[in-house]
């Protein structure tokens, strides 16, 4: 293998890690996030939500049956709603990563204690996926005027 074809490929490598870095930072902006959950006898839906760490979350719970509740462990969230009547709001912002069981905190019926639910934060990888990408970057322009540097010279 000659010295232009490894360097090709370094040059080539570098730019794929630069742009995974990259990728990894997409959409991990902290936003604003409103969710709506609607109750009924005996889960949630949805019963997952999923955020990014730093996210500003607003949740509204709404009841199709009977009176409702959502208390978010980890959170300290507790919202009541009854049908037809005002749904329950909270706004919190995400700052724990991890996954944060909700459960119905109004006894409901029978099943009351199987209402659960989940909040599940993501890392915030904005920061570390922007370094990548720049130290990906910047090494493959270093080869590439590097290399072009010593074709000039006559290397």
């Amino acid at each position: 293998m000659g010295k232009k074809t490894v360097t090709i490929i370094v040059m080539i490598v570098l730019v794929v890690l630069g742009a995974a870095g990259g990728v990894l930072a997409q959409n991990v902006v902290p936003s604003e996030r409103h969710i709506f959950v609607q109750a009924r006898q005996f889960g949630y839906d949805p019963a997952v939500i999923k955020v990014n760490k730093g996210d500003k979350v607003t949740i509204e719970l709404i009841s199709e049956d009977v009176t409702h509740g959502l208390y978010l462990d980890g959170y300290d969230v507790n919202l009541i709603t009854r049908p037809a009547g005002d749904p329950g709001v909270a706004t919190f912002i995400a700052d724990k990563t991890g996954k944060f069981n909700f459960r119905c905190s109004q006894t409901c019926g029978a099943f009351h204690p199987f209402m659960i639910g989940k909040l599940v934060v993501e890392p915030n990888y904005l920061f570390p996926g922007s370094i990548g990408a720049t130290i990906g970057l910047g090494a493959a322009a270093l080869f590439f005027f590097a290399r072009k540097e010593g074709e000039m010279s006559g290397e």
